[in-house]
């Protein structure tokens, strides 16, 4: 039995003469408890549902990130109390919201009265709401807000750095009455066209002339799952009486009256920017690569030098020869020039080579004549990279 017909049950039965029971707040506990009472917020979860503090509590504790620590009583009926430890943290959550749990809007709202939970009206919520395609003379505070009160309480109305509302869109803070059904668009016609339609109307012409008519969008900020049928938020449409298995495109409402927030709008700029910087510097890597190629200079590697000289190898610098190397993106993207340079290695390597070999067999040939002859030679030795001495000693004849 919920607290509802508690209270039904207990009103209903008769207290003949009894007076026990029967309580008057005085003035110095009333005072009390309404400073208690400006500490705290009551909010209830449109779900279907029991919703359980522990998950509830867990959900939204991480996501408020107060400076105080937050305490949340369960009432019944998905109804909660929360009580803030600074005045600070609890109009960051005021201003924060709307707040969702599994995807359930929660209307938050401060205690009324003696704070009886039954008489807590949990009827309008404050939302961002976008108004596109305004006209540049409405661009105004002054005429956002004639606008906007056709949608709910404007709470707020905001301006740039100078104060000025141009942009593609007017956005407005406004409490709105969840009984009704959202407002999707708006239509705006100048005041004496109304009165000609009106006279119009007499002479049995339709008043309504679409062209006359200046539509402009709304798009509500952080708004949860709705009625996508009649348009109320706390129900989804297959939960709706008039749900009927409508296909999606014939339903009035849809979810291309959700807005993304400003939070969101920035993380989205910000990864398209992030996205356009990448692609920008593998282009400029691209184009530097192949300027590279065509010249036939690529730059030299770290710690290296453009012509290094090869000395102290033991390998003549007289017939050695630089060959330039290509960089790994230019020989995968032009495999002609890649077998071209493999070759003028391959070539490279034979002629050093064969004029190993040819001086090895002149210095056998000397060394040989050396030892016949006694004298002796000074032989260059391409392995060990100098002269070395190699003629075989001969001793002194005796007479």
């Amino acid at each position: 039995m919920d607290t509802e017909e508690l209270i039904k049950k207990c009103k209903a039965i008769s207290l003949n003469g009894e007076t026990r029971g029967k309580i008057t707040l005085k003035s110095r506990m009333k005072e009390k408890g309404e400073k208690i009472m400006a500490g705290c917020l009551v909010g209830k979860v449109l779900l279907n549902r029991e919703v359980k503090k522990e998950g509830f509590k867990a959900a939204l504790l991480p996501v408020w990130k107060t400076m105080k620590e937050i305490k949340i009583e369960e009432l019944g009926d998905n109804i909660f109390i929360f009580q803030f430890g600074c005045e600070a943290d609890k109009r960051k959550v005021l201003a924060g919201g709307p707040w969702h749990f599994d995807k359930a809007l929660i209307v938050m709202t401060e205690p009324a009265g003696l704070g009886e939970v039954t008489k807590q009206n949990f009827t309008h919520v404050s939302f961002w709401v976008q108004i596109l395609n305004v006209p540049i003379m409405c661009m105004n505070t002054e005429m956002l807000r004639e606008l906007g009160e056709s949608i709910g309480r404007v709470e707020e109305v905001a301006t740039n750095v100078t104060g000025a509302c141009f942009g593609k869109y007017a956005r407005l803070r406004i409490s709105i009455d969840i009984t009704k059904p959202l407002v999707k668009v708006l239509h705006l016609r100048q005041e004496d066209e109304d009165a000609m339609d009106s006279e119009e109307q007499e002479e049995g012409e339709d008043s309504v002339n679409s062209e006359k008519e200046i539509p402009m969008p709304v798009r509500y900020e952080r708004l949860p799952d709705f009625c996508y049928v009649c348009g109320h938020v706390g129900h989804q449409y297959r939960e709706c009486a008039n749900y009927k298995n409508r296909l999606r495109e014939e339903m009035a409402f849809g979810p291309w009256m959700k807005a993304p927030s400003m939070i969101e709008q920035l993380k989205q700029n910000r990864g398209k920017e992030k996205g356009k910087t990448e692609s920008e510097k593998k282009s400029q890597n691209y184009q530097t690569t192949m300027v590279q190629d065509k010249q036939g200079n690529p730059e030299p590697q770290m710690g290296q030098t453009k012509n290094p000289e090869k000395t102290g190898s033991g390998q003549d610098p007289s017939i050695s020869v630089d060959i330039p190397r290509m960089s790994d993106q230019s020989r995968d993207k032009q495999p002609g020039a890649v077998e071209g340079t493999l070759a003028r290695e391959r070539s490279q390597k034979e002629a050093e080579n064969e004029n190993l070999k040819e001086r090895k067999n002149e210095s056998e040939i000397e060394k040989k004549k050396s030892e016949m002859e006694g004298k002796k030679v000074i032989v260059f030795s391409p392995k060990k990279g100098g002269p070395t001495d190699k003629s075989p000693k001969v001793r002194p004849r005796t007479k």
